[in-house]
């Protein structure tokens, strides 16, 4: 068993990387050797998060955040879209899936 056993809703995996989305709306990074809190407000809850490389992206309603290295205040505000039900990123741009079926495609940087 890796770390402590919090519940957890999802894991993703990219570069090193293993985060992990508590149940609870907390993301967490583990380094080997311990779960690094990344994100935590109880107030306005993550729903997914999804990651490619070094990046991770977390989805809440109405906003997709980019994190940006430190951890609790760095992240970034990459897409305000109400539609946006679903994320999923690859390579070079994030995939966001609308509450009408339709897919976009943001090329990130």
């Amino acid at each position: 068993m890796i770390g402590d056993t919090s519940p957890t809703a999802d894991i993703v995996a990219a570069g090193d990387n293993l985060y992990r989305l508590q149940t609870d709306g907390e993301i967490r990074r583990y380094d080997g050797h311990r779960w690094d809190v990344l994100w935590c407000d109880k107030q306005q809850k993550t729903l997914s998060i999804t990651a490619c490389g070094y990046q991770l992206y977390r989805r809440q309603e109405g906003k997709v955040w980019r994190y940006a290295g430190t951890p609790i205040s760095g992240w970034e505000v990459v897409d305000e879209s109400e539609a946006t039900v679903d994320i999923i990123a690859g390579d070079w741009a994030l995939y966001k899936r609308h509450n009408d079926g339709s897919i976009w495609q943001m090329t990130l940087i």
